[in-house]
C-alpha cells in the first residue's frame, strides 16, 4: 500500500476512485510544473495512478525515472518492480498451461487502416498473423457496425436502426459461441453497448466499481489499459473456453482521452496520433500474454471522423478498416481480398468449426455493401446546422465498393457519385465510358431505402434536407 499513499496517509483519489487519464495527464502537468521540492511527491502519485488505470508501461517509465533521480524511497520501488516482473513471468507461465481455445477480440475505434498498420504492434505481427489489406467497413458508426457484427446485418436493408438486444436467437455469432459452449465477456468502458446483451453475457469494466456519470460527465471512457487487464485477469480465472471482446476506444476516438503523452493544447489530429502510440504500447504489453491455441482478433470499425474524412465515410480514409487474425489456424500472410464484417460470425466459424488449419479467404466477397442512415441526433444535427456546415456523413447513403471502383447513391437526394481507383475527388458519374460499369453497380446496391417520412425514429433527420436545400448545387461538397 505504501505506493498508494502520502506521508502514510492514504489518497483519496487513488483508493476510493477508479482513476481515469484526466487523473494521469493532470498528475503528469504537475510534476512538469512543480519544483524540485514537490516533484518527488507528483511522481509518486503518477506511478501510483498509471498502477491503477494498469497502465504498466508508464508505470515503469515513472519508476526508473523515480529511482535514476535518487528520491526517497526509490529501494522500495526497484524492490517492487522486481515483484511485479516476477508476477507477469507467473501470469505467462499459468497462461501457457491453458489448453482452451479462446477467442480474444480486440476493437480498436475510430481508426483507418493505414494509421494501425502502420503501428509498431501491427507490424510485430507481420510474420505471425494474417492480415486482410482490402477490409471495408458496411457502415461509418460504432452502433450499426455492433449489429453488422453480431446481427448479419446491414443497417437499412436490415432494418438495424431499433433498440435491439442481441442474444442466441438473432445473433449467428452468439449462436455459434453457444454451440461450442463457449462463455461470452464484453469489456468495455462504462455504459456503452452493455444494455444491448442478455444478462447471459457477463459485462465487465473496473471491477464493477467505475462512477458512469463521472466518467462521462468528463468526457472519457475507460482507459484501455484496464480494460486489458480485466481480460487476461478472465483467462486466468475461467475454467472453460471464453470469448472475450474488448472495446478499446478512450484512446482513438474523439474527444481522445489517452492525452497523458501529449500537451493540454494538442489539435484533435495530434492527440488521434497521441492515442494510437498510447493504445500501440498497451497492445505491445498485453499481448505478450498467450495461451498456446489462443486466437487473437485485431478490429477497427470504420476509419477517421476528422478532418476531410467525415465527408466521404465512403472514401479510403474513413471507409479502410483493419483486420488482423493471429491463429495456430490461420497462415501468416495477406488477405488481398475484399472483407466486411457482416461476415464477421463467418470468421469466427471457421476458426472454431475447423479442426485443424483453416483458409479464411473463403469468407471474403467480390464488392462490399455499405449503407448508411439518416443521423438522428438532434443535438449534432443542429449544432452543424447553426454552423452553417453541410456534413455528408449525417445524409442517407448507399454504395458499393469493389477492388476498382465505388458507386455511391443518396436516396433521398437523387444524386449518385461514381469513382475510381485512388482519386475520390473526381466524380465520373456521367462520363460516357464508364456508364456500362456504373449500369452494373447500380444492380448491385440494395434499391430498399428509409423513408424519413413515415418512420418515426427519423423524425429529427428532416432537418438535415431542410438545411441543405438552402445551398445551391456547387456549394455542396460532394
Amino acid at each position: 500500500m505504501a505506493l498508494f499513499t502520502r506521508g502514510g496517509v492514504p489518497d483519496r483519489k487513488t483508493v476510493f476512485r477508479a482513476t481515469n487519464y484526466i487523473d494521469v495527464t493532470n498528475a503528469l502537468y504537475a510534476y512538469e510544473n512543480c519544483n524540485d521540492i514537490e516533484k518527488p511527491f507528483y511522481l509518486r502519485r503518477l506511478i501510483a495512478y498509471c498502477i491503477d488505470i494498469r497502465n504498466f508501461v508508464f508505470m515503469k517509465q515513472y519508476i526508473e525515472t523515480y529511482v535514476e533521480r535518487n528520491y526517497l524511497l526509490k529501494e522500495n520501488y526497484q524492490a517492487f518492480l522486481v515483484d511485479f516482473n516476477k508476477l507477469m513471468e507467473r501470469i505467462k507461465w499459468c497462461l501457457s498451461k491453458r489448453n482452451h481455445e479462446d477467442i480474444i477480440v480486440n476493437w480498436v475505434d475510430n481508426i483507418c487502416a493505414q494509421d494501425f498498420y502502420d503501428t509498431n504492434f501491427a507490424k510485430s505481427l507481420c510474420d505471425k498473423a494474417m492480415f486482410f489489406t482490402k477490409a471495408y467497413t458496411n457502415t461509418p458508426w460504432t452502433h450499426y457496425t455492433y449489429r453488422n457484427i453480431f446481427l448479419g446485418k446491414l443497417p437499412i436493408t436490415g432494418k438495424t436502426h431499433g433498440q435491439i438486444t442481441y442474444s442466441v436467437n438473432n445473433s449467428p455469432l452468439l449462436a455459434k459461441l453457444h454451440e461450442h459452449n463457449y462463455a461470452f465477456r464484453f469489456i468495455a468502458n462504462p455504459g456503452i453497448y452493455q444494455g444491448a446483451f442478455p444478462s447471459g453475457c457477463d459485462i465487465l469494466y473496473n471491477d464493477g466499481k467505475a462512477d458512469v456519470n463521472l466518467a462521462w460527465g468528463r468526457g472519457l471512457s475507460e482507459c484501455s489499459s484496464r480494460l486489458q487487464w480485466l481480460a487476461l485477469r478472465e483467462r486466468l480465472r475461467s475454467k472453460s473456453a471464453l470469448c472475450l471482446w474488448v472495446h478499446d476506444f478512450a484512446e482513438t476516438h474523439p474527444p481522445n482521452g489517452a492525452i497523458a503523452l501529449g500537451k493540454r493544447t494538442d489539435t484533435p489530429m495530434d492527440r488521434h496520433a497521441i492515442g494510437t502510440k498510447q493504445l500501440d504500447e498497451q497492445l505491445s504489453f498485453y499481448a505478450q500474454f498467450r495461451s498456446p491455441r489462443q486466437h487473437d482478433v485485431y478490429l477497427s470499425d470504420h476509419g477517421f471522423h476528422i478532418g476531410e474524412a467525415q465527408q466521404k465515410f465512403f472514401g479510403d480514409r474513413a471507409a479502410h478498416i483493419s483486420l488482423i487474425v493471429r491463429s495456430p489456424k490461420v497462415k501468416p500472410g495477406k488477405c488481398q481480398k475484399l472483407y466486411s464484417h457482416v461476415n464477421f460470425s463467418k470468421l469466427i466459424a471457421k476458426l472454431l468449426d475447423s479442426p485443424g488449419e483453416t483458409n479464411v479467404e473463403e469468407i471474403c466477397t467480390d464488392y462490399v455493401i455499405g449503407e448508411n442512415p439518416d443521423y438522428r441526433n438532434v443535438k449534432d444535427i443542429m449544432k452543424h446546422i447553426d454552423r452553417g456546415v453541410i456534413q455528408l456523413r449525417f445524409y442517407q447513403q448507399i454504395y458499393v465498393r469493389t477492388e476498382e471502383d465505388v458507386y455511391v447513391y443518396y436516396p433521398l437526394l437523387n444524386k449518385e457519385l461514381y469513382y475510381r481507383g485512388e482519386d475520390e475527388n473526381t466524380n465520373l458519374i456521367d462520363a460516357q465510358e464508364w456508364q456500362e460499369r456504373i449500369d452494373y453497380l447500380r444492380t448491385l446496391a440494395p434499391k430498399e431505402y428509409i423513408d424519413i417520412e413515415k418512420e418515426p425514429a427519423f423524425k429529427e433527420s428532416k432537418r438535415l434536407y431542410d438545411f441543405i436545400k438552402k445551398f445551391p448545387p456547387e456549394k455542396i461538397p460532394w
